[in-house]
């Protein structure tokens, strides 16, 4: 009888020995969320952020097996927003507004823990409204040289940013396509989280890229833009050619010269032909008198000698 227990204690001591840790512990998991807040965004921006979390099974590192997902009383994400099992919420927002989330995390159905039936955590994330900042700017193309312009695209840049933290922005409206000699018109337009826009306060400025194609002379111009707003919250720019400076323009200005000289070969003149001063047929007939005239003067002159 003592051998067939031993027998037992043994197969299950070898069992135990095979079996991962996570099986093992299966029963006994801890759980709780660390994040407390998620990040705010905004409409038409690419949005992504990881719930944080901690567990693992008692007597060991190894993290529980745990899915997210929304509870079945809770609001539904922005649109344009998805929660993945791992945590992570993303997509790019199409609504603003303030959204409160319930959200469950949950273990694998096919590894439960008794000690785990579940846990749940309330969410706020906050869409902003995307405010659109517009710098209107003339860029002018000259002919330099002996030859027309012919079209061609220019494009402007954005640097030195007097906020020196990271917020998002997109520029749209920095490249200006021309065809020829003549001014054209057009606007740079900046597209910012309605509550970043107070980082554009502090200037940045705009030059035209020099890409150095032959033939153009660049626009040297550089200005400085600085954005505010009015009293009825409207959105204002500053444009002048520098930080400091007292004088505002409506738009920026850029002048490109075009400088190509084409030099041409000259064709050579071919000489005249001498004119015709009589037909072909009066010719002949005045030759053959001629001839005539000689032959009878011979004939004359030999007669007298005999």
């Amino acid at each position: 009888m003592k051998k067939r227990w031993f027998a037992w204690f043994l197969a299950a001591v070898m069992l135990s020995a095979l079996l991962p840790a996570s099986a093992l512990a299966a029963d006994s998991c801890t759980f709780k969320f660390t994040s407390t807040d998620l990040a705010d965004g905004a409409v038409g921006f690419p949005y992504s952020d990881k719930i944080e979390w901690e567990s693992k099974h008692l007597g060991s590192d190894i993290p529980c097996d745990v899915v997210f997902m929304l509870d079945e009383s809770s609001d539904p994400l922005p649109d344009g927003l998805t929660l993945n099992e791992d945590g992570t919420i993303s997509g790019t927002p199409t609504t603003a507004g303030e959204y409160k989330i319930l959200v469950n995390a949950k273990p694998k159905v096919e590894n439960e823990h008794s000690e785990f039936p579940g846990a749940e955590h309330e969410y706020t994330i906050k869409i902003n409204n995307t405010a659109s900042v517009v710098i209107p700017f003339t860029k002018v193309v000259q002919q330099g040289g002996n030859t027309a312009p012919g079209a061609a695209t220019f494009q402007f840049e954005l640097y030195d940013f007097g906020f020196s933290g990271d917020f998002q922005y997109e520029v749209t409206g920095n490249t200006v396509a021309t065809n020829g000699a003549g001014t054209y018109c057009g606007r740079i337009v900046i597209n910012v989280p309605e509550n970043e826009l107070g980082n554009l306060s502090e200037g940045f400025m705009v030059r035209e890229v020099n890409d150095g194609r032959a033939n153009w002379t660049y626009a040297p111009e550089t200005w400085y833009v600085r954005v505010y707003r009015g009293q009825e919250e409207e959105i204002n720019v500053w444009i002048s050619k520098a930080p400091g400076e007292n004088e505002s323009f409506d738009a920026m200005t850029f002048t490109n010269v075009y400088t190509y000289n084409e030099y041409y070969q000259p064709t050579p003149t071919p000489e005249p032909d001498l004119p015709q001063t009589g037909d072909s047929g009066s010719f002949a007939f005045m030759a053959a008198l001629a001839l005539f005239a000689a032959a009878a003067c011979t004939v004359r002159l030999c007669t007298k000698k005999h």
